[in-house]
């Protein structure tokens, strides 16, 4: 189970609501067997499971000072709508 958060990736097919569920049902997973996951920690896998179209939230998140996990939820969420409507409008 340790390794599980290094595979851990969003699936194409995937929101990016279920990516947060299934990344939520990760750590508490890992927290039940007693595997101590910080918020920074929990930042890394988050990110590092992220497909390239977010690239550029990683980096500004990997640059901020005192940026907070739900924020980075948020964030993801809010670019994963624009590029939802983004793709639509190119259909």
């Amino acid at each position: 189970m340790t390794r599980r958060p290094h595979q851990f990736k969003m699936e194409s097919v995937s929101t990016m609501a279920k990516h947060l569920d299934d990344f939520d049902e990760l750590i508490v997973g890992l927290q039940t067997l007693g595997e101590p996951v910080d918020e920074a920690r929990q930042l890394v896998v988050l990110l590092s499971s992220l497909p390239f179209e977010y690239e550029l939230i990683s980096v500004i998140v990997e640059n901020a000072k005192d940026v907070s996990l739900i924020e980075v939820k948020e964030n993801l969420l809010k670019e994963y709508e624009q590029l939802e409507k983004k793709d639509a409008t190119m259909e």
